[in-house]
């Protein structure tokens, strides 16, 4: 779901990598599997990215926030976030983790988790303890094990929650407004939230929001609306018994042939096939 313009900032996908779980998820090396040529410029991503530095020096600039560079310092970014590396001599490297935020809450119970970008230095209890669970993540993707899937998913969700409990200083949002839109399409994920309306919740015009969730994001809002609906389509079809029909009306679509072309338009499947591929509903 990318705007027919050029995006004002690179842009790359999980599935560009070499990575061991369909595109979901991947543990490796930031040498090997980082940014490589986008490392100095400007760039996002559609999914997580965890960096746990082992070597290396420098700056990381989040959004408008810039993190010290140091070993074992924890860096997260955020799906859509704007990052880049200024790396001082020394050569950068350590763990790098990625994986799409739906991977975590698809075809299990466990909670929808909130990611936010920035920065922090664990304890060295906490260190070793997440040295621990890279290891692990690592041997699990390594087999093939047949349900290796759900395994890296809860191993994953232990990670996010135990960097979570240590003092993340946050990245600062680019602008105040584009917050405010992406946190009302978050908590109101619905194919009849317009443009429109969120302008005038916002006190802006529809022209205005526009431009600073384009300059802030590198989409349209229209864009980022879609993206909430489908998020939170999929989060249903995998943790819900809900009907295909009832999901539609739960995303608001009047109609659900519409909800299913919306599904298969933007995905290449129809919302059945991409339930029964994720094992189905939570019972």
């Amino acid at each position: 779901m990318r705007s027919s313009s050029t995006p004002a900032f690179a842009e790359y996908n999980i599935e560009q990598r070499s990575t061991t779980l369909h595109g979901s998820a991947l543990v490796g090396a930031f040498a090997e599997d980082g940014p490589g040529p986008h490392m100095t410029v400007p760039h996002r991503h559609d999914f997580v990215e965890l960096i746990w530095v082992s070597q290396g020096s420098g700056s990381h600039l989040i959004d408008t926030s810039e993190f010290e560079v140091a070993p074992r310092t924890l860096h997260i970014v955020a799906p859509g976030q704007v990052h880049c590396w200024h790396p001082a001599d020394a050569p950068l490297d350590g763990t790098l983790v990625l994986f799409r935020e739906e991977f975590l809450v698809s075809a299990s119970d466990l909670p929808a988790r909130v990611i936010r970008g920035g920065m922090t230095t664990p304890d060295d209890a906490t260190a070793r303890r997440i040295d621990r669970m890279l290891d692990d993540l690592r041997e699990e993707l390594a087999g093939d094990s047949p349900d290796r899937d759900e395994v890296v998913r809860f191993l994953l969700s232990a990670l996010v929650t135990l960097c979570t409990r240590t003092h993340i200083e946050p990245a600062r949002p680019r602008h105040t407004l584009a917050q405010t839109f992406l946190r009302i399409v978050r908590d109101e994920p619905r194919i009849t939230l317009g443009v429109a309306e969120c302008a005038r919740r916002l006190n802006v015009t529809a022209n205005h929001l526009a431009e600073v969730v384009a300059a802030d994001t590198g989409r349209t809002p229209s864009a980022v609306i879609r993206a909430a609906v489908l998020l939170e389509a999929k989060r249903l079809l995998c943790r819900t018994s809900l009907t295909c029909t009832q999901v539609a009306a739960e995303l608001s679509f009047e109609d659900p042939s519409y909800f299913s072309r919306f599904f298969r338009r933007e995905t290449g499947v129809t919302p059945s096939a991409y339930r029964d591929a994720h094992s189905a509903a939570a019972a």
